[in-house]
């Protein structure tokens, strides 16, 4: 279960770019344009 992992530290995830997110915009269409596998993470 995530939450469990998550608490204790041992949840990874793999991060594939990072925005900021005054470039939300950019990574909803970097998200639908088949980028390569992993989460793309906005910034506030």
């Amino acid at each position: 279960m995530p939450a469990p992992r998550a608490a204790a530290g041992t949840l990874r995830v793999g991060v594939d770019t990072v925005f900021p997110l005054t470039e939300a915009a950019k990574a909803h269409t970097t998200g639908l344009t088949g980028h390569a596998p992993g989460t793309l993470v906005l910034i506030p």
